[in-house]
């Protein structure tokens, strides 16, 4: 089980190659990293493939459960600083170098005609792209994870009458323009972006993320050992499960436990690393909540048994976040069976599915109060759960898996070719 990644001999040449340009990839388990490894695992049968990344951590290659078979992807790695991301200043740092080792690099490896596809996170990957593809001649596509400048606002980093956010709309015009093609992972990025650059509208194509509905599987409470390590067997699991990031509102949630510390039988289960993980466990540490259990990121070969350790699972952004990013975590609840608490606008992607499949709740008002009366009620009605539960499952594997989803980018790059 796991992503089979195939190592391509880099002496070998081909014409009108497909690049992708990411930070993280292979064998790094964080979410742009297993997803771009996904994407070039389904793409390389079809197309000459290369990646443009960062070098892996070692502790990867040992701790990873990727399989690497045969030779057919052609991995430039660049070695860059490898600062606490966490910190803001050292993640800075971290992408400029980042920035500048992988523009030398693409220099010399990319050719004319060849299609290039870069993330957006982080923001600078997709602009040194474009100053390739039209110095070589090749074809740019747009993966947009995140949307920006529109996430630092988001984040509280800029705000829209500043200087640095007028210029980084400008040069993101640019980007757009020169662009074959805008993936967008969501219907309101889709709108956001629009709106905001009215002629691109037929160049912005909305493919969703995945989930490997093979990996991630629906198990019997009983079979879940994370429950019984943690002694939750009998409790109501409302499980935070994934990035805990500046986007999103975890300090709400807490409120919301703190509410809840009087019900015994509920528990509330953090499991993620991110910007405020470390301010999430002095918080709980500090004030002895006793409701609440923070584990740090889990590997991908626990990913199943991770999104099966809750009866419910969250997700809370921060407001002023439509169109911004839309959470791959989603589908791999959906996957596991789960039903989704979505604190969130009302009309951001997470919430439109919520609803539109009848998958779960979703609360706008980012009232503890709410939280709580809706978890209550939650918990007093198990065939709900279950029947939402089954309903998640079958979406995901009709509409959101990998083999389903990655036929919408070979259909992409073929137009391109």
């Amino acid at each position: 089980m796991g992503i089979k990644i195939n190592i391509f001999n880099s002496h070998q040449s081909s014409s009108k190659k497909v690049w992708l340009v990411t930070e993280y990839y292979y064998p790094d388990e964080q979410a742009t990293g297993y997803l771009m490894a996904k994407l070039s695992e389904g793409l390389c049968h079809e197309f000459p493939i290369g990646v443009f990344c960062r070098v892996a951590h070692r502790k990867g290659y040992n701790q990873c459960h990727y399989q690497i078979p045969e030779n057919q992807i052609d991995i430039r790695r660049v070695w860059c600083l490898n600062f606490q991301k966490d910190i803001l200043f050292f993640r800075i740092l971290n992408i400029l170098m980042l920035t500048i080792a992988i523009i030398i690099k693409m220099l010399f490896t990319v050719h004319r005609d060849d299609t290039v596809i870069a993330v957006t996170t982080p923001p600078t990957l997709p602009f040194i792209s474009l100053f390739i593809t039209l110095l070589k001649r090749a074809k740019l596509i747009v993966l947009v994870h995140d949307t920006y400048p529109e996430a630092l606002i988001a984040t509280g980093f800029l705000k829209q009458s500043d200087i640095i956010f007028k210029l980084f709309q400008s040069l993101t015009n640019i980007l757009y323009h020169y662009a074959e093609s805008i993936v967008v992972i969501g219907r309101d990025m889709k709108d956001r972006i629009i709106t905001a650059y009215p002629r691109l509208n037929n160049k912005v194509i909305i493919i969703p993320n995945w989930v490997d509905v093979k990996e991630i599987v629906v198990m019997k409470r009983s079979e879940v050992g994370l429950l019984s390590q943690l002694g939750l067997q009998d409790k109501f699991v409302i499980g935070y499960l994934g990035t805990h990031g500046r986007t999103h509102d975890i300090e709400l949630l807490i409120e919301s436990a703190i509410a809840l510390s009087g019900s015994k039988d509920i528990h509330f289960l953090f499991i993620g690393n991110g910007a405020k993980k470390k301010w999430l466990d002095d918080y709980i540490r500090k004030n002895h909540l006793l409701n609440i259990t923070s584990l740090p990121y889990l590997s991908y070969r626990k990913q199943s048994e991770m999104h099966n350790a809750c009866d419910i699972s969250v997700i809370t952004f921060r407001q002023q976040m439509i169109g911004v990013s839309v959470p791959s975590r989603m589908y791999n609840m959906m996957a596991a069976g789960k039903p989704i608490l979505a604190i969130t606008e009302k009309k951001s992607e997470l919430a439109m599915v919520v609803e539109e499949e009848d998958i779960g709740w979703v609360i706008t008002t980012h009232n503890v109060q709410d939280i709580v009366n809706c978890i209550i009620d939650i918990k007093n009605h198990s065939t709900i759960l279950e029947n939402m539960g089954k309903r998640a499952r079958r979406v995901a594997v009709e509409k959101y898996s990998f083999e389903k989803v990655i036929e919408n980018y070979k259909n992409l790059i073929y137009n391109h070719l």
